[in-house]
């Protein structure tokens, strides 16, 4: 099945360098004013990626509690930041799987 994300571009890739000293050392760390996504690690095997996951969860909580986004209506209980950290990760897993689908695609060998 074709989604429409599978058929724009590949997400922006995190550094490798910066993906590895984090991965290693905690050095480096994903920031909210650069998300980026280590998309040929597991989302949630991955340090970086793991840590990337909390920063969205976290900003987008503070986000909709202050009503940053009026149309939508905070719920202390069913908005909490675990519940949209599960959130992010649902959605960023069917990106992951989108983009490696394409990864896919362009890597085979054209045949004539």
């Amino acid at each position: 099945m074709t989604t429409q994300s599978s058929k724009g571009p590949i997400p922006v890739q995190a550094p490798h360098n910066q993906v590895e000293a984090f991965n290693q050392d905690g050095s480096c760390p994903p920031t909210i004013e650069n998300v980026t996504i280590d998309w040929t690690s597991s989302l949630s095997l991955s340090p970086w990626n793991q840590e990337t996951i909390c920063l969205l969860a976290a900003d987008f909580h503070l986000k909709i509690k202050t009503g940053a986004y009026p149309t939508i209506v905070y719920d202390a209980d069913s908005m909490n930041v675990d519940t949209l950290h599960r959130l992010c990760m649902q959605k960023l897993s069917r990106t992951h799987d989108a983009c490696r689908q394409q990864a896919e695609v362009h890597s085979q060998p054209i045949e004539w």
